[in-house]
């Protein structure tokens, strides 16, 4: 007789999960950065929808996850809007703080040259440095990383979790 809960325990184990996660960064650190370096508009585009965007989507309808559920296509409430946006102030002054540090201890970072996007709109500048990467990556973060870590774990510990990988 099949055992459909095993099988959705196999799907969700820690394992592939893991080794998704690590390919992820592998293409993004190998792939990303080389389309990005040769044109940084289209290299850019190219990374956030197909190696960020697309296995999370993939990976959803492989599983037969309900789309509304693993991506949480709903309004937050109101409280979850100010706690994000308080949180969000809090965390842009850390992130500052890891970044200042993180410079000192691995040196500077190679200057990408950034003057193509001057060629862009003000409205196509504002969808490819801030409405594309969160789209994606909140794809791939909150939808895969986290409906993983929640399928083991408490979701204390998720968060924290997915946060620290991120």
């Amino acid at each position: 007789m099949l055992d459909l809960d095993r099988i959705e325990r196999i799907r969700l184990s820690p394992r592939p999960r893991f080794q998704r996660f690590i390919a992820t960064l592998l293409l993004l650190w190998f792939v990303g950065q080389g389309l990005q370096s040769v044109d940084l508009v289209s290299g850019l585009v190219v990374t956030l929808l197909i190696l960020v965007l697309l296995p999370a989507l993939l990976t959803a309808r492989l599983y037969r996850w309900d789309f509304s559920e693993v991506f949480s296509l709903r309004a937050p409430s109101p409280w979850a809007a100010m706690g994000a946006i308080l949180l969000g102030g809090g965390g842009l002054l850390l992130g500052l703080e890891v970044v200042h540090y993180q410079s000192i201890v691995l040196g500077q970072p190679p200057q990408m040259d950034i003057k193509a996007l001057d060629d862009l709109s003000p409205a196509g500048q504002l969808a490819l440095i801030a409405l594309l990467p969160a789209i994606c990556e909140e794809a791939l973060w909150r939808g895969l990383i986290l409906r993983g870590l929640l399928a083991d774990s408490s979701p204390f510990v998720s968060i924290c979790g997915s946060a620290m990988l991120f």
